[in-house]
């Protein structure tokens, strides 16, 4: 499929769960978006939310989903790491 015709849209979704310091439960979102034109590039970015769906915070647009993303609220620090499929 061509991924230009996504306009903006999410291409990957993929989210890990983690409980925070204090017994909370939270969400890291790891997102490939299309681009939404031809000059442009898709971008990865990871994006932690609550556990009621509001957002916490949000790492720069990358232009390479694999490897190492973290993020932090509060005193807890959370990493997801994107690899390839080993096979």
């Amino acid at each position: 499929p061509d991924i230009i015709d996504r306009q903006g849209g999410s291409l990957f979704d993929e989210e890990s769960v983690f409980k925070t310091k204090d017994g909370k439960t939270v969400r890291m979102a790891i997102m490939v978006i299309a681009p939404t034109d031809e000059e442009s590039t898709a971008w990865a970015q990871a994006v932690l939310y609550d556990e009621n769906g509001g957002e916490l915070g949000f790492t720069d647009p990358e232009y390479e989903i694999l490897g190492e993303w973290e993020l932090e609220s509060g005193d807890d620090v959370f990493t997801v790491i994107v690899e390839n499929e080993k096979r």
